[in-house]
């Protein structure tokens, strides 16, 4: 369908912005209207692709060698489906070498692997990492993998002594 779309003049670049942006669908809507394609058909492809790159993601993670650093730790994906999430990211996060929650020591310092930092404090409920931002350094609060917010989360590997 992409190559459809780049072979009948829309620039390849509109076409990475718009699925970086997430507007890749309503430019697809417009190509299928202005040529006159079924649009039922272009979303049975489009969830053909979805359900392709949620295999594919599932692989992946089923695939994950033991985290010797914080830079073997995989970024987070984002899954709609709390079971997958649960049965697949975190179990295997857990298997190459995360540290379950119920194993942090509360006060004890982590490392890990999050957006902003790579070693946090365990309060409890929470870790706690020092970002600069705004031109100082200030302490953030971000959540454990297994406590998935929709944002950041810290995936701890080894206690700091």
């Amino acid at each position: 369908m992409l190559r459809w779309i780049i072979y009948n003049g829309y620039p390849p670049f509109l076409l990475k912005s718009a699925k970086k942006f997430g507007f890749l669908k309503k430019i697809l809507y417009l190509c299928a209207m202005k040529h006159k394609i079924d649009i039922e058909e272009i979303k049975k492809q489009l969830l053909k692709e979805k359900e392709k790159r949620a295999a594919e993601r599932v692989e992946r993670f089923n695939q994950l060698k033991p985290f010797e650093t914080v830079d073997d730790i995989p970024d987070i994906p984002k899954v709609n489906d709390p079971r997958i999430y649960e049965e697949v990211i975190v179990k295997n996060l857990i298997r190459c070498g995360a540290i379950p929650k119920d194993e942090l020591e509360v006060g004890a310092t982590y490392e890990g692997n999050c957006r902003n930092f790579e070693q946090a404090r365990w309060d409890g409920k929470v870790f706690w990492g020092k970002r600069y931002k705004f031109g100082e350094w200030r302490e953030d609060k971000i959540n454990h993998f297994q406590d998935d917010n929709g944002y950041d989360l810290f995936v701890p590997i080894k206690k700091v002594l």
